[in-house]
């Protein structure tokens, strides 16, 4: 039984492995298409890549852990790239306003110098216009599933105790009180 229970123990750290190399591999795709393809991002798909990324490498180094804090952090990462996935995809259908931070701001100055500073400072895109989709679906609302997917496999493989240790915790109070009889 420990044999089996170590099994499951090492593939539940196993997914969350996939899970974290897929969310930095998602992550430096869209480095890559931004600065190599010319595919420009707005603020919000700047915070989203970030939290890919943390959320990632959190995943890769604390896989193993048992610490019911660093999961449930880990877990709150998820569900925080979920939300703001969730708010800029409201954005892009047009049920939300563009924020102030969100709006492409004017190229302006008298010399290249201050025009370049000026541009390097804003986004490239507004965070209302779809940029790049997937048969027809804006990039944000698959980054937001993901994101709930990765809070929900973090819930069920780390925070939720097995049944089977449940089971024996319920079962040592009982043992206790028989052999004090």
């Amino acid at each position: 039984m420990q044999i089996l229970n170590n099994m499951a123990e090492h593939s539940k750290n196993f997914l969350i492995r996939v899970l974290g190399g897929t969310s930095l591999a998602a992550s430096g795709l869209g480095y890559i298409l931004e600065h190599y393809f010319g595919t420009s991002g707005c603020v919000l798909c700047q915070i989203e890549r970030i939290l890919l990324a943390v959320c990632g490498v959190v995943a890769l180094l604390m896989a193993s852990t048992r610490s019911r804090l660093v999961t449930t952090g880990h877990a709150a990462l998820w569900k925080a790239g979920a939300l703001v996935s969730l708010y800029h995809s409201l954005i892009q259908f047009g049920v939300l306003p563009v924020p102030a931070f969100c709006q492409v701001a004017p190229v302006m100055g008298s010399s290249l110098q201050e025009k370049l500073s000026t541009f390097l400072n804003t986004p490239h895109a507004p965070c209302n216009k779809v940029t790049m989709s997937i048969l027809g679906i804006p990039l944000p609302v698959y980054l937001g599933l993901f994101f709930a997917f990765g809070a929900v496999l973090i819930y069920v493989l780390k925070m939720r105790k097995p049944q089977e240790q449940s089971q024996r915790e319920e079962r040592k109070p009982q043992e206790q009180s028989q052999r004090e009889e």
